[in-house]
């Protein structure tokens, strides 16, 4: 015979379990395993830059029982590939268990008031608890008083038995000690790290498996052309999949004017490369970065200048009017001009052109 208390329990749990699924169903979020059955750590392109947080991440996914990881954060500047890497540790756990959940920081938090106030049962019914953007409580303390409750019943449970918290936070790690102290020292006690943008490298293969999976064909100086001008993966997601409309439309792979107007119409920043350039050829020339900017006419800053601009030309591949919005707003005909006159001296004069070589590295 069941006693009160035990009829109570079985109710809360049926009711747990009804909420959940009104959280995937009726709020028409897909179950994570129809999301990203097809999520593998190996399609998360990276280099040595971003190797230890892939490291960590395939850890957390197959730790024993007695190691401890939790809760792992995971911090990263949009177009680092967080979401992508966080999409697919929770593909990686959903491989092992349906008990999971994966939503957005403040959807959970202001979705399952209910559940948050039974922390003993809800952690008895999911195993996995996977939340993206807590940045975004930032000014909601409700639910960051919520959260830090949640994580602490989490931690109080046994070793052996403890369910994995993965959280994602957008920004550097300096965004989370926005955070209330309370919810804040919770996060720092756990595992930390955050993804650095992607390199050129980077940028470069994965520009080459899209173009694979979405069957197009770009030259070599096309593909360099989109990685110089775009920083993050999901700019270069957008721009590729804007080349396909493309190429559907004209029937014709798209020549450099083409690519020029789809790079202007994508949103695309100016690459921060040029930063780079501008203290390089300051150095070199022994004059200030400001100086190069500001319009100084002193010929040793003229030449800085003219030398600045050929070469985020030619390396960042930005156009005549870019390159003068870069150096204080100058006109398309002087950046022409400077341009075309580096052109002239890398021929008469060896000095200046061994000087350029050495300097055009930086926009690698």
């Amino acid at each position: 015979m069941k006693t009160k208390s035990t009829s109570k329990k079985l109710s809360l749990a049926r009711r747990l379990a009804a909420t959940y699924l009104i959280v995937n169903r009726k709020k028409r979020q897909r179950s994570v395993l129809t999301i990203l059955k097809n999520k593998t750590f190996e399609d998360f392109i990276t280099n040595a830059k971003n190797a230890f947080p892939l490291a960590l991440a395939k850890k957390v996914v197959d730790q024993k029982p007695e190691e401890t990881y939790n809760p792992f954060i995971l911090c990263g500047a949009d177009g680092t590939g967080k979401t992508h890497l966080l999409e697919t540790v929770a593909a990686e756990f959903a491989k092992k268990t349906k008990k999971i959940i994966f939503q957005s920081a403040v959807r959970f938090c202001t979705e399952n008031t209910y559940i948050l106030q039974k922390h003993d049962i809800f952690w008895k019914k999911y195993d996995v608890l996977i939340l993206d953007d807590i940045q975004e409580l930032v000014n909601n303390t409700s639910c960051q008083q919520q959260l830090a409750t949640c994580i602490d019943a989490c931690l109080r449970l046994p070793p052996d038995k403890n369910p994995q918290m993965v959280f994602a936070c957008a920004g550097s790690v300096n965004e989370i000690k926005k955070l209330e102290e309370r919810l804040c020292s919770r996060l720092e006690r756990g595992l930390v790290v955050e993804l650095m943008k992607p390199d050129m490298e980077v940028r470069l293969r994965y520009i080459q498996t899209l173009c694979k999976q979405h069957e197009i064909t770009l030259g070599r100086e096309q593909r360099l052309f989109l990685a110089r001008r775009c920083a993050g993966f999901r700019l270069l997601y957008g721009l590729i999949l804007k080349i396909k409309a493309f190429i559907a439309v004209y029937d014709k792979t798209p020549a450099a004017a083409d690519m020029e107007n789809i790079i202007r119409s994508g949103g695309v920043n100016i690459p921060e490369n040029y930063h780079a350039i501008m203290e390089k050829v300051s150095q070199a020339f022994n004059v200030l970065p400001e100086d190069i900017v500001h319009g100084k006419r002193r010929p040793d800053v003229v030449m800085a200048r003219q030398t600045a601009m050929y070469i985020c030309r030619r390396r960042l591949k930005l156009s005549y009017e870019e390159i003068g919005r870069v150096f204080g707003g100058k006109d398309h005909s002087t950046v022409i001009y400077a341009v075309n006159k580096i052109k002239q001296l890398l021929i008469s004069n060896e000095s200046m052109h061994n000087m350029i070589t050495q300097l055009e590295q930086v926009a690698l």
